[in-house]
């Protein structure tokens, strides 16, 4: 699978600007991805204890990672088959809980995934529906982050019942492009204004590269605060390099740094830690 558009984000990350007769379109391979994980987990999941504990996710149990995961892709499917625009009305939208009793969970998560994917995928009030990075993307915010909280919390599964977790080059720059572009967006300094005033700066970079794909992203703290480009750069305040799949589980927080020995830091490493260090939210 290969969810990740050409250019990453459509060539943008949410809240970066389109030309004026470009439209918004659902990349329907990361609704698929999102689909297939999903499954991957649901099998997982099946038979497993619900009190084990999330290494990845301090203070969760199984039980709470996955009504999130099944949780957040009901609330999508209702923001979007309601055509929800309004902030106030999308954020006191109801969904579902788990089922009480386990041994609903496998296809209780399945029967989730699905709707999401036809959902979106079937979607024709595209921008209308509510945007919180301030892009305005609607739909397509949505069918990207998506598939980027389930690439990340499949991490989380795998860690918490002892399963190997693997993720092909481009589809975890797809959900790298997500995460930062989700952080860099406005949208996401308004909602959480600390790890914004966090970030502040005067111009200090963090690049990420992958090493196995043509795919780099570059923060740059200002009074922004942060801004994000595609900029493959060979110097930075702190640049962080290795394979796209260790560079997920390291901007995520599933994986420490000093545990990231594919990767390489050359620069400032005070900086990025203390970007790993403010991404201190446990759900993706």
């Amino acid at each position: 699978m290969s969810p990740r558009p050409s250019g990453g984000l459509d060539g943008r990350g949410p809240g970066q600007d389109r030309g004026p007769d470009e439209e918004p379109t659902v990349d329907t391979t990361q609704l698929d991805s999102t689909v297939t994980q999903t499954e991957e987990v649901a099998g997982w999941v099946d038979g497993a204890d619900p009190a084990t504990p999330v290494p990845t996710c301090p203070g969760w149990t199984l039980t709470n990672l996955v009504g999130h995961i099944g949780s957040t892709q009901r609330w999508v499917t209702r923001l979007v088959a309601e055509g929800i625009g309004d902030p106030a009305a999308a954020f006191a939208l109801a969904s579902e809980d788990a089922p009480d009793d386990p041994e609903g969970w496998p296809g209780w998560l399945r029967t989730g995934a699905a709707e999401v994917r036809g959902t979106l995928a079937g979607a024709t009030n595209g921008p209308d529906v509510f945007d919180p990075s301030g892009g305005g993307d609607g739909v397509v915010f949505w069918s990207r982050r998506v598939f980027g909280e389930i690439s990340v919390h499949r991490i989380d599964a795998a860690a918490t019942l002892d399963r190997r977790y693997t993720i092909d080059a481009p589809s975890a720059v797809a959900a790298i492009d997500d995460w930062l572009g989700t952080i860099a967006s406005a949208g996401w300094a308004a909602v959480v204004p600390g790890f914004a005033d966090a970030m502040r700066g005067t111009g200090q970079t963090i690049a990420w590269v992958a090493e196995d794909v043509d795919d780099a992203w570059l923060l740059r703290r200002t009074d922004a605060p942060l801004v994000l480009t595609s900029e493959r750069v060979a110097e930075a305040d702190v640049l962080i390099t290795g394979p796209a799949e260790q560079l997920l589980q390291v901007v995520s927080r599933r994986l420490p740094l000093d545990a990231a020995t594919a990767c390489t830091v050359r620069g400032d490493r005070a900086e990025l830690v203390h970007l790993i260090d403010h991404m201190d939210w446990v759900a993706g």
